[in-house]
């Protein structure tokens, strides 16, 4: 309710929207978070968290291939972002191709030693 209060006063604000998203993503309300994810992606279409936050909401929604879509995009904008390598490279797995999970793991590696752990024990483990 306060972050629809917050997106009344600012609408021009793409974290209200994120916000927003976040917090109906995790009360599993996912068609609605995605669409405060596209709001906030048409105010500011170069904040990679938007696409992080969308594709992992695809993941919860068992859509693997649009949250590839998204994490693909997170990395385009924002090569260093781990977490947007790390989502790619779980949502890869999800789909069946170990190669490409393995290619995030890589790049993990000169980014976040310990997602690249983490995303090497999954793809050990699938």
């Amino acid at each position: 309710q306060l972050l629809k209060q917050a997106i009344e006063i600012n609408p021009r604000s793409a974290y209200a929207y994120l916000s927003l998203g976040l917090a109906l993503s995790n009360s599993g309300q996912y068609e609605e978070a995605m669409e405060a994810f596209r709001q906030a992606k048409e105010l500011d279409p170069d904040v990679a968290e938007v696409q992080v936050l969308s594709g992992k909401t695809y993941l919860k929604a068992n859509f693997p291939e649009q949250a590839i879509e998204c994490f693909e995009e997170a990395v385009a904008i924002d090569q260093s972002n781990a977490r947007a390598c790390f989502c790619l490279g779980k949502a890869y797995l999800q789909v069946g191709d170990s190669a490409l999970a393995l290619e995030q793991q890589r790049i993990l590696e000169t980014l976040d030693q310990q997602l690249a752990q983490d995303l090497s024990e999954l793809i050990m483990n699938k």
